[in-house]
């Protein structure tokens, strides 16, 4: 087993009263696995996925990865084993304004302490991977939004990771935007790298092995099959 929560919670307070941002979720993912999690605004995605990044404790429960309790890894060997084997991608327009291209693919590289003479190498593959080996000098000003995700997607996969996880990738990007990233992100997983992602796009649903629906909080693991997946939209469209 690569990822295992088991009965993971966080609580925040709203109004100064205690409310379960994420509650009681439990869920697994083998190596390779490819599984969305799905839920409108509010919902405990974020949380859920900045939990499983290790940026964010849980108040209650186990997080496993890799046979660790990641919980239990004080920030700098949690920051370790993040640079290491799990890439993020988080929501939003996350590049250095003042890095270029390839300094901001390159940066998770230079943290883990590997020898910078081979990050060059590394970037400039990556870039080709991502389509976007014309822009390696460009500053993200001068980017679309699509492709400072795909540059976002770029350094998150610099020190190849077992578990790749995207927060919203395809969020505020116009439909032929959200086509390239979740292409992208597809031939990604075909070559053998885990993938969770939370979204509220349903479109996007259909790149996946598995989904699940979280509302309030909680997390309903369905199967991977496309009749559970097309119930799914239904009820979450509800």
């Amino acid at each position: 087993m690569m990822l295992e929560l088991m009965g993971v919670g966080k609580n925040y307070l709203r109004g100064g009263v205690p409310f379960a941002a994420v509650d009681d979720v439990s869920l697994k993912m083998e190596k390779g696995d490819f599984l969305s999690v799905v839920g409108r605004s509010g919902s405990g995605k974020s949380t859920l996925l900045n939990m499983i990044a290790g940026l964010l404790k849980p108040e209650r429960g186990e997080i496993r990865f890799a046979e660790q309790d990641i919980a239990q890894l004080d920030d700098r060997a949690m920051s370790a084993l993040r640079n290491a084997r799990i890439g993020y991608i988080p929501q939003g327009a996350s590049l250095l304004p003042n890095f270029t291209v390839t300094d901001n693919i390159r940066l998770p590289w230079y943290l883990s302490g590997k020898r910078e003479t081979d990050a060059s190498g590394r970037a400039q593959y990556l870039l080709g991977e991502v389509g976007l080996s014309h822009l390696a000098d460009a500053y993200p000003a001068q980017l679309s939004g699509g492709e400072m995700r795909r540059v976002a997607i770029a350094r998150a996969l610099i020190n190849t990771p077992d578990l790749l996880v995207a927060d919203e990738p395809t969020s505020d990007l116009d439909a032929v935007s959200i086509q390239d990233v979740m292409d992208l992100l597809a031939r990604i997983h075909q070559r053998g790298t885990a993938l969770l992602l939370v979204t509220h796009e349903l479109d996007t649903v259909a790149y996946s092995e598995r989904v699940a629906l979280m509302r309030s909080g909680r997390v309903l693991e369905l199967e991977k099959s496309e009749a559970t997946k097309t119930s799914l939209i239904t009820r979450l469209a509800e």
